[in-house]
C-alpha cells in the first residue's frame, strides 16, 4: 500500500523516499541545500499566482533532482485532533458534527451531573445556545467535517502566530462555543472544568478521499523546515474535510491519548 504518513518526521521522509525510490539521506541533503528565495516563477506552469507558489517551487526542484514519483498515492494518513473521555474507543468511527452533537451534549451533561450547571446545560440544549459560532456550525453542513491534519506535529503548534490553528487538543471548537453560550447566559466559565475532565486525543486514520500529488508539496515543505530546524507555519500542513461523511472505525489506525 503506497501511503503518505506524516505521524513523525521520519515517517514523512520515508514516505517521500518510497514514492520516489530515493535515498532519505539524499533527500535531506537536497532540502538543506536548495535556495527557495531565489525564484523565477516563469519556470513553473502556474495559471494564477498564489501565496503558496514556493511550495510548487520546492516540488518542481525536487522533481528536477529525483524525477517523477514512481508510484501513485493509494491512501493518506490523517490526524483528527480532539479532547474526549479517556474511555472513548471511536467504535462508531469519527462522526461529523451533525451526528456527534448528541454525544457531545451527553458528555457535557455527564461532567456536570449533580451540579447546578446540569439543569442549565439541559436548558441550553433544549432552547438553543446563545453563541453565533455554535449556531453557524450546527446549521451549516460545510462546518460538519470531520476534520483532520496531514502533519501531526502541527497539533502542537497552535500557540504559534505562524500556524494560526485553534487548539483542538485543549478544547474542541464546538464545546468552546457551548461554553461561550453558557458564559453569555449564566456568567460562569465552564472551560477549565471540562478540560480537566477530558483527555487530549489524536485519532490517526487513513482515507482515499484526497490522493493528489500536490500533497507532496506540503510534505516536502514540512521536511525542509524541520531539517533546517525552522518553526512550522500555516503552509506546512493541509486539512482533511469529511464533508459530512463519517470516518468508519475500520479506517482508524490508532488512538493516541496524550
Amino acid at each position: 500500500m503506497a501511503r503518505i504518513d506524516c505521524e513523525t518526521r521520519e515517517s514523512a521522509l520515508y514516505s517521500i523516499a518510497y514514492f520516489y525510490n530515493a535515498d532519505p539521506l539524499e533527500i535531506d541533503q537536497f532540502l538543506i541545500e536548495i535556495d527557495i528565495p531565489e525564484i523565477d516563477i516563469s519556470e513553473i506552469d502556474i495559471i494564477d499566482y498564489d501565496e503558496r507558489w514556493f511550495l510548487k517551487r520546492i516540488l518542481y526542484l525536487f522533481n528536477q533532482r529525483f524525477g517523477k514519483p514512481i508510484l501513485e498515492i493509494d491512501e493518506v494518513c490523517w490526524f483528527h485532533l480532539t479532547r474526549t473521555r479517556q474511555e472513548s474507543t471511536f467504535e462508531a468511527g469519527i462522526l461529523p458534527l451533525n451526528e456527534a452533537i448528541d454525544e457531545i451534549w451527553s458528555t457535557l451533561l455527564s461532567i456536570f451531573e449533580n451540579t447546578e450547571h446540569h439543569l442549565n446545560l439541559l436548558k441550553l440544549k433544549k432552547n438553543g445556545v446563545n453563541d453565533y459560532h455554535y449556531n453557524q456550525k450546527i446549521n451549516n453542513c460545510v462546518d460538519w467535517g470531520p476534520f483532520a491534519m496531514l502533519i501531526k506535529d502541527i497539533a502542537f503548534c497552535s500557540d504559534s502566530d505562524t500556524v494560526c490553528n485553534h487548539n483542538y487538543l485543549n478544547l474542541p471548537e464546538i464545546i468552546e462555543d457551548i461554553c461561550n453560550g453558557y458564559l453569555n447566559d449564566f456568567d460562569v466559565c465552564l472551560n477549565n472544568i471540562i478540560i480537566e475532565s477530558l483527555k487530549p486525543c489524536i485519532v490517526k486514520f487513513t482515507s482515499k478521499k484526497y490522493i493528489a500529488n500536490d500533497l507532496f508539496e506540503i510534505v516536502l515543505y514540512y521536511l525542509l523546515l524541520t531539517i533546517r530546524e525552522e518553526g512550522l507555519n500555516i503552509y506546512a500542513n493541509t486539512c482533511f474535510d469529511g464533508r459530512g461523511l463519517k470516518i468508519p472505525s475500520e479506517s482508524i489506525l490508532k488512538l493516541d491519548f496524550l
